[in-house]
């Protein structure tokens, strides 16, 4: 188990074996999230890979959006229908 020191200005250095073990590297964008009580660190192309890896799932509840999209186009439909028939009913 590693340490490290929170500084005056809230900054850490993340340990030589911990950047090494978990492949940061300089210029790494990393993400900070509480996890039930627990701080994680991830780099943000992990995060990505991990969301995209969800949505790549065809049977995942995770990746909703093609179930919004078929939902909109069905709104967009019965919409087009009823102003459809509103212009009819004003043409007699």
């Amino acid at each position: 188990m590693k340490s490290a020191t929170l500084n005056k200005q809230g900054r850490v250095v993340i340990p030589q074996e911990i950047r090494d073990e978990f492949n940061f590297k300089p210029g790494d964008k990393l993400i900070f999230r509480n996890d039930h009580g627990k701080l994680v660190v991830e780099t943000s192309d992990a995060v990505h890979e991990r969301i995209w890896a969800l949505c790549a799932q065809p049977d995942s509840d995770a990746c909703w959006s093609e179930d919004l999209i078929a939902e909109r186009r069905e709104e967009a439909r019965k919409e087009l229908a009823e102003m459809a028939i509103d212009k009819l009913q004003e043409a007699s």
